[in-house]
C-alpha cells in the first residue's frame, strides 16, 4: 500500500504531501482544493506505463484544443497538467509514492525531440517512471502544444492496477465490460451483495446483449436485475441513481484486486442512511482483495458514516484515514481512526 505521497508541480499544486495513509483514505476539503487532482496523480503513477490515462484525464475535464485543420480531432492540452498552466522547455512535474519500504516515481517534463512530421513541434512530453521497473517514452506535441496521437507502448499485464470511478459514474459500455468479466466468478457475489444494500430483493444480474457494449453513453438499459418481488427482470436504471452508483462502486472494487481504487465523490447519488453499509462493504472487500482505496467527498455524512468501520484502539498504522486537503499549506492534515470516531461523536467539523 501507498504510505506516503508527494506531488510536485502538478495542476494546482506547487507541492502537496500526504503521509500516514491507510487502506481506506477519504480526501476532504473545500471546492477546488485539489482532491480530484490527487486521484489523477495516483492514477498517472499507478496506471504504470499506461499512456491512455493521460489522454483520458485531460479529456474528462474538457482540456483540449480546437482542431487547426479540417477533419482533425481535438488535441489534449498538456498545459493543464503543469502548475501554472504554461509550457516551456524543461517544465516538469513529479509524483512520488512510498510503499512497503520502496519508492516509485513518475516525472513528466517538456523535452526536445526531432519532429517527424511538419505539424509536430520540436518539443515532446517525456514520461519517465522510476522504481522496481523503469520505463520512459516521449509523446510528440503539435505546433500549438497539443498532445498528438501516436503508437505508444502497451501497458504491461504486470503493471499496478488503478481503477477509477468518476463522479458522474460509469458509462454503460464500461459497466457491461467490467460486469461480464466477473460473471460466474466469486466476485459476482460482491456486486449482488452491494445492490442488496439498497434493494434487499435483488437476486441476479445480467447483461442484455453485445450491442450494448458499444454504447459509450450513460444509458443504463444494458444491465437488467431480477428481484424476488417481480416476475420480469428490470433495467437497473429503473431502480434509481443510487442503485447505479452502488453497482459502479462494487464493480470497480471487485476489479481492483491487489491494486488501487480511486473514487471521485464517493457519496454521489447515495442517501446518508446507505453510507454506513457502503463503507462496510468497501472495508470488508478491500481487506479481502488487498485493495487500497482513495475517495473524495464534500459530504459530512460521508465522513461521519466512515466512523462506523473505524477502530477505537489504534496505536499506529491506522487502516482508515481522513486527509484534509489545503492547497496553501502544502501538506494534508491526517486524521486516524480514533480521531474519526471522536469527530463523529462530538460533531467536530473535519472538512
Amino acid at each position: 500500500m501507498i504510505s506516503d505521497l508527494v506531488i510536485e508541480g502538478f495542476r494546482g499544486f506547487e507541492r502537496m504531501e500526504l503521509h500516514e495513509l491507510g487502506r481506506i483514505n477519504l480526501l476532504v476539503g473545500t471546492n477546488n482544493c485539489g482532491k480530484t487532482s490527487i486521484l489523477e496523480a495516483i492514477r498517472l503513477l499507478r496506471g504504470d506505463r499506461d499512456p491512455a490515462a493521460i489522454v483520458e484525464i485531460l479529456s474528462s475535464r474538457g482540456e483540449s484544443m480546437e482542431p487547426q485543420r479540417h477533419g482533425t480531432s481535438r488535441e489534449p492540452d498538456v498545459r493543464y497538467l503543469f502548475n501554472g498552466r504554461s509550457l516551456e522547455l524543461g517544465r516538469q512535474l513529479r509524483i512520488t509514492e512510498d510503499y512497503a519500504g520502496q519508492s516509485r516515481s513518475l516525472t513528466m517534463s517538456i523535452a526536445e525531440r526531432t519532429p517527424a512530421k511538419p505539424e509536430e513541434s520540436s518539443w515532446g512530453l517525456l514520461c519517465d517512471w522510476q522504481g522496481a521497473r523503469k520505463t520512459s517514452f516521449k509523446v510528440p506535441l503539435s505546433l500549438q502544444g497539443g498532445l498528438m496521437p501516436m503508437p505508444l507502448p502497451p501497458r504491461p499485464e504486470s503493471a499496478a492496477t488503478a481503477i477509477v470511478v468518476p463522479a458522474n459514474g460509469l458509462t454503460a459500455a464500461s459497466a457491461i465490460r467490467q460486469f461480464e468479466s466477473l460473471v460466474l466468478t466469486p466476485k459476482e457475489g460482491i456486486v449482488v451483495d452491494a445492490l442488496r444494500i439498497i434493494e434487499p430483493d435483488v437476486e441476479r444480474l445480467a447483461t442484455k446483449g453485445a450491442d450494448w457494449r458499444l454504447r459509450d453513453t450513460h444509458d443504463r438499459g444494458g444491465i437488467i436485475v431480477k428481484t424476488s418481488d417481480c416476475e420480469e427482470p428490470l433495467p437497473i436504471g429503473s431502480l434509481g441513481d443510487g442503485m447505479w452508483r452502488m453497482f459502479g462502486l462494487a464493480l470497480a472494487l471487485a476489479s481492483a484486486d491487489g491494486g488501487v481504487l480511486l473514487i471521485d465523490e464517493v457519496d454521489s447519488g447515495l442517501h446518508f442512511q446507505v453510507m454506513e453499509r457502503m463503507w462496510k462493504l468497501i472495508n470488508e472487500t478491500s481487506r479481502r482483495l488487498s485493495v487500497q482505496v482513495f475517495a473524495t467527498t464534500h459530504s459530512r455524512d460521508a465522513y461521519e458514516s466512515l466512523a462506523v468501520i473505524a477502530r477505537e484502539d489504534v496505536s499506529e498504522g491506522s487502516e482508515i484515514t481522513i486527509q484534509r486537503i489545503n492547497r496553501a499549506k502544502g501538506k494534508s492534515i491526517s486524521f486516524n481512526e480514533q480521531e474519526i470516531i471522536a469527530a463523529a461523536e462530538h460533531g467536530i467539523e473535519v472538512r
